[in-house]
């Protein structure tokens, strides 16, 4: 019954009316879902509660903050209870992180990620720009749905919808790495609460095994 009760409050996140800064308030109830559900934890989840709710805080008093400011970047809109929070990408940085990453080229539906792009307005045009065969950049982003972003290539996947192509040359990057393209200090560290809370509640529902949980989880 309240693993019942847990399990759609975690569907129901994006839907609740409160501010985007009460995810301390949801995060600090981590040690009573753990109390209740008797689960035999790697780590002290009172006090992870305390410090994601101490660092969320501490770092909201000024969450536009850049840290990088290094040229161009991009921008998606994500739902958090009744409003809405916005991280920007460093696109050189992402960039940089794909190629010292050594990802792996691969292809992908234009179709399913031109569904994913927030922006409709984006002009299809036959501008040689939109035409490069340059891999466009998506990353995980798995406690959403749709559970990737394209964070690079907006443009040219909306240039080849346009076109009827059917796929795209990109590189796939997990959370951990493309998180550190974010340009803000607060954005990064709420992600990675985000993040780390949807590694809690896999953990809790017996989807992630203890050694692949702790080796996951973030540092915030």
């Amino acid at each position: 019954m309240f693993l019942r009760s847990f399990v759609k409050v975690v569907i129901s996140l994006s839907l609740v009316k409160q501010p985007i800064y009460d995810v301390s308030k949801f995060v600090s109830t981590i040690p009573t879902f753990m109390d209740q559900m008797e689960i035999v934890t790697p780590f002290d989840y009172k006090q992870l509660a305390h410090i994601y709710c101490d660092k969320i805080i501490s770092t909201s008093f000024n969450p536009f903050d850049l840290v990088d400011d290094d040229g161009e970047h991009y921008s998606y809109e994500i739902k958090l209870f009744a409003g809405y929070y916005t991280p920007f990408w460093s696109i050189q940085k992402l960039k940089n992180l794909a190629r010292e990453s050594n990802a792996v080229t691969l292809q992908f539906s234009v179709k399913e990620l031109f569904s994913t792009i927030t922006n409709k307005d984006i002009t299809i045009t036959n501008g040689n720009e939109n035409d490069s065969n340059e891999p466009v950049i998506i990353g995980e982003m798995p406690f959403l749905r749709p559970s990737c972003v394209l964070l690079d290539g907006n443009h040219r996947v909306a240039y080849r919808f346009g076109k009827k192509f059917n796929l795209v040359y990109g590189h796939l990057l997990p959370f951990p790495l493309h998180i550190q393209a974010v340009t803000s200090k607060f954005m990064k560290v709420f992600l990675s609460v985000q993040y780390n809370m949807y590694l809690i509640f896999l953990y809790m529902m017996g989807e992630m095994d203890c050694s692949d949980f702790t080796s996951s989880l973030l540092l915030v």
